[in-house]
């Protein structure tokens, strides 16, 4: 694409005009002032096409940000003319990613490469792809301004910010390391670690008969905490998990995008944006895969919707966090709902051994509610199944929380304590088949999912 700069404007002005005027005297002498204007204009515009063909731009075929963090992105400029370009370059951004700068100008030396950082801010978590560039340059004479379009291809993946939850959960994750308060282990371990000299006190079921008979004294049985458990985030990326929540003065509200917000809830704070409750999930999930692993368990991560879309077998090690991660960084609400019946055999033919679940979910439909219940009791038989949901606080006893002030607030009253009462009788039918279940704000889901984690561990539950 070609466009005429303000200097050729400007140039035919004062040329065409005065050979308008003129024209009449001398015909000759303007006709041969247009013609050569006209021909440089064409020289001027044929010769600026040129460089651009020369011109190579790349992007790194790969690029990692983290939401919410500025980072830039490498562009490598090579200039194969013998004469330095003046380049003005904008990037086609998509919707997750918001540029800093809206174009970048800089002088690109002849026969040399070069390169610059583009700054930009990641706003949305998953995959997006950076495909055209677009490259404008000054004709010689500066009378026009070519633009051209380069493809560029360059995959940007933006992973979770994990650097606030963890700031928020540090107190929590260092429970039981050197320099901290000690928790008393709650038993004996159930890890066999040595034999050792009978010490009084022992208990009789802890003597080792067999080697007490080729020693000829008392030898005892010593155990230790099993540090090799399995832990899995069973997470839910149905349709359920798509609902907002938005950060209230004091509070959090619930919405969904399609409904605005409900009479008697409290304002929303400045400055802040509702998150569906994937977001809290996935974020919280990761901690909870990096507590696993600093206290030596193994972590594994099962993801269901309309079926068990991504499985990632219980492991340790930096490459396996990563690997966890790498399966939901790009993860996506489905519209479908949840099949329960399919997650709870693939649950029962993968995972032979005894594990600790922590499920992420939601039970605002009662068809959901009940065949979460049908498909967890054979589950729970086997492993600790751990439910956690994110709370709405309109959820709430009667008068329990809000000031009445009209008659839609007590209608409102009327519809929490409802949803209060079946969160309860919820509660108390997973209690009887062994399932704990609780209920969190969104900011502090990570930090209880590791209190949860922490616990288990203490009173070796499993």
């Amino acid at each position: 694409m070609i466009a005429p700069e303000r200097r050729l404007i400007g140039w035919s002005a004062l040329v065409l005009l005065p050979c308008g005027v003129l024209i009449r005297w001398f015909p000759y002498a303007c006709a041969a002032v247009l013609l050569g204007f006209v021909v440089l204009i064409v020289i001027d515009a044929s010769r600026a096409r040129s460089p651009l063909s020369k011109l190579g731009i790349q992007l790194p075929p790969l690029v990692r940000l983290t939401k919410s963090r500025r980072s830039e992105i490498g562009i490598e400029i090579s200039n194969n003319c013998d004469t330095s370009l003046n380049l003005r370059i904008g990037l086609a951004w998509p919707p997750g990613l918001r540029a800093l700068a809206p174009e970048i100008r800089l002088q690109a030396l002849p026969q040399s490469t070069s390169s610059f950082s583009w700054p930009c801010l990641p706003t949305r978590r998953g995959k997006h792809r950076l495909s055209e560039c677009f490259v404008q340059i000054p004709s010689p004479l500066r009378l026009w301004t070519v633009r051209e379009e380069k493809s560029v291809p360059c995959e940007v993946r933006v992973y979770p910010d994990l650097a606030a939850e963890r700031r928020k959960t540090a107190s929590i994750m260092l429970r039981g390391v050197a320099g901290t308060h000690l928790l008393r282990q709650i038993g004996q371990g159930r890890e066999f670690e040595k034999l050792r000299e009978y010490v009084p006190g022992d208990s009789y079921s802890e003597i080792h008969w067999k080697a007490t008979a080729k020693r000829g004294r008392p030898i005892t049985k010593a155990f230790q905490v099993e540090k090799t458990q399995e832990v899995y985030l069973v997470l839910d990326n149905s349709r359920l998990s798509g609902r907002f929540f938005q950060p209230a003065a004091g509070r959090w509200e619930r919405r969904h995008p399609a409904c605005g917000p409900s009479a008697g809830r409290m304002p929303a704070l400045p400055g802040t944006e509702a998150a569906p409750a994937l977001e809290y999930f996935i974020s919280a999930g990761l901690l909870l895969g990096i507590a696993a692993q600093r206290y030596g368990d193994l972590f594994g991560l099962v993801v269901y919707g309309e079926r068990v879309e991504r499985f990632v077998r219980a492991g340790g090690g930096r490459q396996h966090f990563n690997a966890c991660r790498q399966a939901l960084y790009d993860l996506k609400t489905s519209p479908a709902s949840p099949d329960l019946q399919e997650l709870g055999s693939f649950i029962g033919g993968r995972l032979r051994r005894r594990a600790l679940l922590v499920f992420l979910t939601d039970f605002d439909d009662p068809v959901t509610t009940e065949s979460f219940v049908r498909n967890m009791e054979l589950v729970a038989r086997r492993h600790l199944v751990l439910v956690n949901t994110l709370k709405d606080y309109a959820v709430a006893r009667l008068f329990s929380q809000q000031a009445v002030e009209s008659a839609e607030d007590v209608y409102a009253a009327l519809a929490g304590h409802l949803e209060w009462q079946k969160v309860n009788e919820l509660q108390r039918t997973l209690s009887r088949m062994g399932v704990s279940m609780e209920l969190h704000q969104p900011e502090w889901l990570a930090g209880r999912l590791i209190s949860q984690y922490l616990n288990v561990k203490q009173r070796q539950l499993l």
